[in-house]
């Protein structure tokens, strides 16, 4: 059985559905968070007590859907460069978590993109600091598979892709 962390809440999980003591797994997986060791260290001999409230980790499942392949274009690496390198992380796993799971349902920072789009890409992500990057893809439901044509810097009203200026 693993256990899933869910909006502070711990979830058992078996092949066959989810089952099993929930607060027993709860103090399990309390005990082996960095938190909850750290704070033991300083503590010495007295019963910790559990808080919820410094757990933040949030996992999301999808619910046994296959998920998206992410292909990035060539010029995609070019893109990468031009951004500052302490985000390169940050946006590749950014793309890969928000695009892998569900990239055609549209949100506050995922949407359908009309004619004449940039790069001619048929959906927009927007993530990072102020919603800054921004990420132009294309969606092929049949080999569901997602391939990211741009990525781009957004300042107030410009966009940046490649350290250029993107004119429409």
């Amino acid at each position: 059985m693993r256990g899933i962390i869910l909006e502070k809440f711990l979830i058992t999980r078996s092949r066959s559905g989810f089952a099993g003591s929930i607060l027993r797994q709860r103090e399990l997986s309390w005990k082996s968070h960095r938190s909850y060791r750290s704070w033991a260290a300083g503590q010495g001999s007295r019963t910790p007590q559990l808080d919820l409230t410094r757990i933040r980790t949030i996992i999301q499942s999808v619910g046994g859907r296959p998920l998206y392949r992410v292909r990035f274009a060539p010029e995609v690496v070019a893109h990468l460069r031009a951004i500052d390198g302490k985000y390169h992380s940050f946006v590749r796993s950014s793309i890969r978590i928000r695009l892998t799971a569900d990239p055609v349902k549209a949100t506050r920072n995922r949407k359908p993109l009309e004619p004449p789009a940039p790069f001619s890409a048929t959906w927009e992500l927007r993530f990072g600091p102020n919603n800054r990057f921004r990420v132009f893809y294309d969606v092929d439901e049949e080999d569901r598979r997602v391939d990211v044509l741009a990525i781009g810097v957004k300042d107030r009203e410009r966009l940046f892709v490649a350290g250029q200026e993107y004119l429409p």
